[in-house]
């Protein structure tokens, strides 16, 4: 009987070396023992969970899929690694012919299985436990490796003496204060993170109120700075006075004048003129795109001839009932009677004391009654003397203004332009090269060289000014052709009139403003006039933020 046992016994050795054999592997002879992870021979499938998680409502657990290859440790080493908690098919059978089982990872989190040592081990224990283990808290069989499967379902043994240790429950309290400190960790960099957000946010609508104060303050054509602008001077100009007068009601300004350092106020004379010119320049591009297309003389040409027939052919009766009938709708889709008959009134003649002068009596009523005799109703009277009127007025000043010379000059004007059917012929410049008083043969033999040397480059070229920067290195050599560039750009500009400018101007630079530089009050002009255009406040902060990275304070 005891031999039988011992034979039984000598098996189960047997039956264990050999699944050790199969997960180990054969060590070189300079090789050292590594007792925590080792190399398998062949990559095995298994289940790993990377990090148990319990779910207080279910107490489910997450897990990851992973393969156990040649490089797998065979245990966590350290609280960088999760618990390492292999599935495998079949576990060794320990000498009481009992083996682990894989349901023993369900509500334990802690649990983790050596492969090679055929132990289980607890995750907190050995990453968390005290490290000064004194009589009361001694650490159990589970920290350097539990293998009583008879015993580990135990109660009062196995895994439930374990979860009941004081070396445990503290060590599951040392795991979870460091859970938290890993997340508090991340919510400290979010909270950051969002604090930033937050502080660029109200930096960027700081700037925007100053910004559209002094937008407001040049197109009302109003000076923004004052004599003295320290905290003692009753009148600090109108920018500061307007945010103070602001301030009162919106606990944005006054933060901006409160709560500001004294060298992060931007609103310095020289942040004052950065601001107008950042302004201006989003006016003059805006100006500049809506010119950017250069215009086809040729085409427009054509275009002007066409208007002026259409005028022509307005001048009708026809035309004028359509208006007519527009405008009695009008009157009463709006309540207002045009239907009102003429009243003649008999105007006072001159006292009967001078009724022998005749001349002056006949010359009223001639004068009187021949005007009421030549409009028969008030229809006839709109026509001749309103609508009539306004056609010819029309009329007159187009022909005046595209007569036939004007049109020649600018379908030459045409001519210089790269996108042209007719570009740099000299018989479609003549008119041009004479009006600017350009030598015709130079010019022609300078078209010549002209057209091979930019010959490669020309379905590049889309603008007239283009052509002139292309040919700027070379410009001695082709004087005639550069002036001719260089004049077609300034005609249509030379040609224009100035309705509103120096008006404008004389209001801006008052004695007063009278040393303000040419660069400010250009600035100050243009926003002055150019009230058209919108101004996008955020598009002036993300302009000034790109010119001041290194500035005081976050606006990007």
């Amino acid at each position: 009987m005891k031999r039988q046992a011992n034979n039984h016994t000598d098996s189960s050795n047997k039956r264990i070396g050999t699944l050790e054999s199969l997960w180990s592997k054969q060590k070189k002879v300079d090789e050292p023992s590594n007792s925590t992870c080792t190399t398998l021979d062949t990559s095995i499938s298994i289940i790993i969970e990377s990090q148990t998680i319990l779910d207080s409502s279910s107490g489910k657990q997450d897990q990851i899929v992973a393969n156990y290859n040649a490089s797998s440790c065979d245990i966590s080493i350290s609280v960088d690694h999760p618990p390492i908690r292999p599935v495998l098919s079949s576990y060794p059978v320990n000498n009481e012919n009992r083996s682990f089982q894989s349901q023993w990872y369900y509500n334990r989190p802690w649990l983790e299985y050596s492969i090679k040592n055929d132990s289980a081990h607890c995750y907190y224990c050995r990453h968390f436990g005290i490290s000064i283990q004194t009589k009361r808290l001694q650490s159990d069989a589970f920290t350097t490796g539990f293998n009583g499967w008879k015993r580990a379902l135990e109660t009062d043994r196995g895994f439930d003496q374990h979860v009941k240790s004081s070396f445990h429950i503290v060590a599951t309290k040392n795991y979870d204060e460091y859970k938290k400190r890993l997340q508090s960790n991340a919510s400290v960099i979010n909270l950051l993170d969002k604090s930033r957000a937050e502080l660029i946010k109200e930096n960027r609508a700081k700037l925007m109120k100053i910004c559209s104060t002094v937008l407001l303050c040049a197109r009302q054509m109003i000076a923004l700075r004052g004599h003295e602008e320290n905290g003692e001077s009753k009148n600090r100009g109108n920018l500061i006075e307007l945010l103070h007068w602001a301030s009162s009601t919106d606990p944005l300004v006054n933060k901006i004048l409160n709560d500001s350092d004294s060298n992060a106020t931007y609103l310095s004379p020289t942040i004052q003129n950065e601001i107008l010119k950042i302004l201006a320049d989003q006016i003059r591009r805006k100006i500049s795109n809506e010119v950017t297309v250069s215009i086809d003389y040729a085409s427009a040409k054509v275009l002007i001839k066409s208007i002026i027939n259409q005028v022509q052919c307005m001048r009708n009766e026809a035309t004028f009932e359509h208006l007519l009938n527009d405008v009695i709708d009008f009157g009463k889709k709006h309540n207002i009677n045009l239907n009102q008959p003429t009243r003649f009134r008999r105007k006072t003649l001159i006292p009967s004391r001078f009724k022998d002068s005749v001349v002056f009596t006949t010359t009223i009523g001639q004068n009187d009654w021949g005007n009421q005799e030549s409009f028969h109703s008030n229809e006839d009277k709109l026509r001749h003397e309103l609508f009539y009127s306004l056609i010819d007025s029309i009329l007159i000043e187009l022909n005046d203004r595209f007569n036939d010379e004007n049109i020649l000059l600018f379908s030459s004007v045409s001519a210089v332009h790269p996108s042209n059917q007719q570009f740099l012929e000299i018989e479609s410049l003549k008119p041009l090269a004479s009006h600017l008083m350009v030598d015709l043969k130079q010019l022609e033999n300078e078209l010549s060289v002209v057209k091979h040397f930019i010959r490669e480059k020309k379905a590049s070229m889309k603008t007239i000014q283009d052509l002139l920067t292309e040919l700027k290195p070379v410009n001695e050599a082709f004087p005639a052709t550069i002036s001719l560039l260089r004049d077609a750009l300034c005609l249509p500009v030379s040609s224009t009139t100035c309705e509103r400018s120096f008006s404008r101007m004389k209001l801006i630079k008052t004695y007063c403003r009278n040393s303000m530089g040419d660069e400010r009050l250009s600035d100050l002009t243009l926003l002055a006039v150019e009230r058209d255009f919108d101004i996008d406040l955020e598009e002036t902060v993300d302009i000034f933020s790109k010119a001041h990275k290194n500035g005081r304070i976050l606006l990007s």
